[in-house]
């Protein structure tokens, strides 16, 4: 019939779609790479503890999930750190929610954290902690200190101006 269209054939193409199919004479679609979480190295710096007995290295470990200061048992023990035992024991948990046993018995003296210019006195609760790291700092301590360049390098200071004018060795005091 003239004047009249005819419609379009519509050609049809075999697709194949999905992992682990055959393409004719292709190899089959690659499996997707399973990654595994990544693993890295603990963020610990070090500082020094003043103790009556002198200034010592500690390993510390900024812990934004810790809420409470905690020094390593056996840190303690080695640096003759002076003790207090609470009048009743309290309840110190791991991140799982688990009572840590032989933690909220003791507790320290007031001692002086030094980073560099930067000083800080705390008290500390005795607890079996990672022997990899003697002291833990919680949320709030890192909120009242807050790191510089805890990013961009390994070189961490403390030097926020509130820091500069309230966490020198002058505002400490002697100890």
């Amino acid at each position: 019939m003239k004047g009249q269209r005819s419609r379009p054939r519509l050609r049809t193409k075999k697709v194949i779609c999905g992992i682990g199919q055959k393409r004719g004479a292709e190899e089959p679609a690659k499996e997707p790479e399973r990654k595994k979480p990544r693993c890295g190295p603990l963020p610990v710096i070090t500082m020094l503890l003043h103790v009556e007995q002198g200034k010592h290295q500690v390993r510390v470990l900024l812990d934004t999930g810790c809420s409470i200061p905690l020094v390593n048992k056996e840190t303690a023990r080695r640096l003759q750190i002076p003790m207090l035992k609470h009048d009743a024991t309290i309840r110190i948990e791991n991140y799982t929610g688990q009572q840590v046993e032989e933690a909220g018995i003791l507790y320290t003296k007031t001692l002086l954290l030094q980073h560099r210019r930067h000083f800080s006195k705390e008290n500390f609760e005795v607890t079996p902690i990672e022997p990899e790291v003697d002291i833990f700092l919680p949320y709030w301590w890192i909120a009242k200190h807050p790191p510089q360049r805890i990013w961009e390098s390994e070189e961490i200071r403390f030097n926020s101006p509130r820091c500069q004018e309230t966490c020198t060795r002058y505002e400490q005091g002697e100890f």
